[in-house]
């Protein structure tokens, strides 16, 4: 299987799509992926800032909120010796992972619950050093059958955060809300804004069990992947770090591979200025 570097010159995170050119683009996952440039995939930290950066619009604020986001993260499961360990990619972890042969990825996802990674895809996913992995029963789960996440989840309070992100639960947090500064920034909006005020993030993850079960039989080191989504505004914000209903219509933010037919689709970003990484005192 040859594998195709997403951008074949140089990573997705040295290329910075214009603002005013990212759009919400409608569909399933593979269809998200196919009508969307790589470099400009957002990732659960980067609709995160939009949210925050427009929680004043009248007209985007609602919109952004209510929107059910496929997100350029990919979360990996492996076993080393007897521990399992879980990771999370960023945007160029995510197009190795299911940039390429994304019908066949969503496919196994839909039949398996997971996603089996090729190993060229693993040995190049690992040189990329665009994936972090922590050992799973480190980010102590908790389980509720009439929960939104019965399989396992971990819930952060936004008023509180930095007693909640251990260094474990830190790599998840970081692609879907932030870290440091910026975490603190976005927590601040969640727990504040106009549209729905939100005092607790979940960040859901299959169950250990589950995942111990899916690896058997396979070598140590060869990886099992699922895709991720940033929920609406709900009653609470949340960030599915093992999501498999990949036919599900959602929505990406990207710059689109190609003109839109019909009625255009809504630019809704102007100008972003990140400002520089500021690390507070805290276990983030």
């Amino acid at each position: 299987m040859k594998i195709k570097h997403p951008l074949s010159k140089m990573p997705c995170s040295l290329i910075v799509a214009d603002p005013k050119d990212l759009r919400i683009i409608p569909g399933n996952l593979a269809q998200v992926i196919k009508d969307s440039e790589p470099y400009s995939r957002q990732t659960g930290f980067g609709v995160s800032l939009v949210r925050a950066k427009y929680r004043t619009d009248p007209n985007l604020a609602t919109q952004l909120a209510d929107t059910f986001f496929y997100v350029a993260n990919a979360s990996l499961f492996m076993r080393k010796g007897k521990k399992v360990l879980a990771g999370i990619t960023g945007r160029d972890g995510f197009n190795l992972v299911f940039g390429q042969d994304t019908e066949t990825a969503s496919n196994e996802l839909k039949s398996n619950g997971f996603y089996k990674v090729p190993h060229v895809k693993a040995d190049a996913l690992l040189a990329s050093g665009d994936v972090t992995f922590v050992e799973f029963g480190a980010l102590e789960l908790k389980t509720n059958p009439d929960y939104l996440y019965p399989n396992g989840y971990f819930p952060i309070r936004t008023t509180n955060f930095t007693k909640d992100v251990t260094i474990a639960r830190a790599p998840f947090v970081r692609v879907s809300y932030g870290e440091g500064f910026m975490l603190g920034q976005i927590m601040d909006y969640l727990a504040t804004n106009p549209v729905r005020k939100i005092s607790e993030i979940v960040i859901g993850l299959p169950s250990q069990d589950f995942v111990a079960e899916a690896l058997k039989g396979l070598r140590d080191g060869e990886m099992l992947a699922q895709a991720c989504e940033l929920g609406s505004f709900g009653l609470d914000s949340y960030f599915d770090a093992g999501y498999r209903d990949v036919y599900v219509h959602r929505a990406l933010s990207g710059v689109p591979s190609k003109p839109a037919k019909g009625k255009p689709q809504i630019p809704y970003l102007e100008k972003i200025v990140m400002p520089m990484r500021v690390t507070t005192p805290s276990r983030v």
